[in-house]
């Protein structure tokens, strides 16, 4: 579902869709913000907001990272039509590393303790192993400490947790795992 600007989409999932108007339908049993779309899934949809239903018989485009930036035109083919060319700017938007999740704080006398468990776009579906694989060159991600809407710090760690004095009077802190292709993903905001 778009937001009307589009640019930005929620990927949703659901079990039922019931035709209770001339197209309208309710929907039951969803689950939003699939495949990485979680950041989009705080928005509630306009309505007349443009949805598009994904079926089977879809296929990747084969984009590098190097387009990302760059305007690309696109076709649709079914059967034998063929749609107008679509061309939008390529955002890459399938390498943005996902928020991570479960963020804790502990709060000392001298130092706070902040850590976080990491996500991943590719083979996170794994439930027998350890830990889901990286998906990225390397691991690092972007600490914001917050007071309000002003940033008090920013760092970046290689490890999935953080220390930083007891002392700074924050409201909240900002983590996002970073990717040298994409930069920084959507942000876990755990508030203090």
């Amino acid at each position: 579902i778009g937001d009307g600007s589009g640019a930005n989409w929620e990927l949703f999932q659901f079990r039922e869709a019931e035709l209770i108007a001339p197209q309208t339908y309710r929907i039951s049993n969803m689950l939003r913000g699939q495949f990485g779309t979680e950041a989009q899934a705080g928005s509630v949809a306009q309505i007349g907001a443009r949805i598009v239903k994904l079926s089977t018989g879809l296929e990747n485009v084969p984009l590098l990272p190097d387009y990302i930036g760059q305007d690309i035109s696109l076709l649709a083919r079914t059967a034998n039509r063929e749609s107008d060319p679509f061309t939008f700017a390529y955002e890459g938007a399938h390498l943005r590393p996902l928020s991570p999740v479960h963020g804790k704080v502990v709060m000392g006398d001298d130092t706070s303790y902040v850590s976080w468990i990491r996500r991943t776009r590719i083979g996170g579906d794994n439930w027998v192993a350890m830990e889901v694989p990286l998906g990225e060159t390397r691991e690092f991600y972007r600490v914001q400490i917050m007071a309000g809407d002003n940033l008090i710090g920013e760092y970046e760690t290689d490890m999935s947790e953080f220390t930083f004095d007891a002392s700074i009077s924050a409201s909240h802190i900002l983590i996002a795992q970073g990717s040298e292709i994409y930069e920084f993903g959507p942000a876990l905001r755990i508030d203090l």
